[in-house]
């Protein structure tokens, strides 16, 4: 997965060439026609099923970054952040509709709490002894 802050789909398609899953990483990204570009780079260059990670990007990025999702997008992770839990929901409902398995990060307890209510797949849970944006608990 590429840096957060960048849109380069490179590292994500060699991975996905390599037999794991590619992901394109659009955290702290506001271009959301770069980000759009890249994710159909990453799915017609990769050699099966890729996914994209939100982080802590806003609702309305989410929503364009989403229209008209490449097939190959197979794979969503949100941040529990992306709004209140009525969005969380709407996004999972959204994606759930074109296939996609969900994963939620979230840095504490209420968080996944919140999660799981929304219909996640699964978490992803970063406590303090991680990196980038984390909350106070640990995992």
């Amino acid at each position: 997965m590429n840096p957060a802050g960048t849109v380069d789909p490179a590292i994500g398609i060699a991975a996905s060439r390599a037999g794991e899953l590619g992901m394109l990483n659009v955290e702290f990204v506001n271009d959301v026609a770069a980000a759009r570009d890249a994710l159909a780079s990453l799915a017609r260059h990769a050699a099966g099923a890729v996914g994209i990670r939100f982080g802590v990007a806003t609702d309305a990025f989410i929503t364009a970054t989403l229209n008209d999702l490449p097939a190959a997008v197979q794979h969503v992770v949100l941040g529990v952040g992306n709004g209140d839990g009525d969005e969380l929901r709407a996004h999972v409902l959204s994606l759930r509709v074109r296939g996609c398995s969900i994963w939620v990060e979230v840095t504490d307890a209420a968080q996944a709490s919140r999660a799981l209510e929304a219909g996640a797949d699964g978490l992803v849970a970063k406590g303090h002894e991680s990196g980038g944006w984390v909350g106070e608990e640990t995992t």
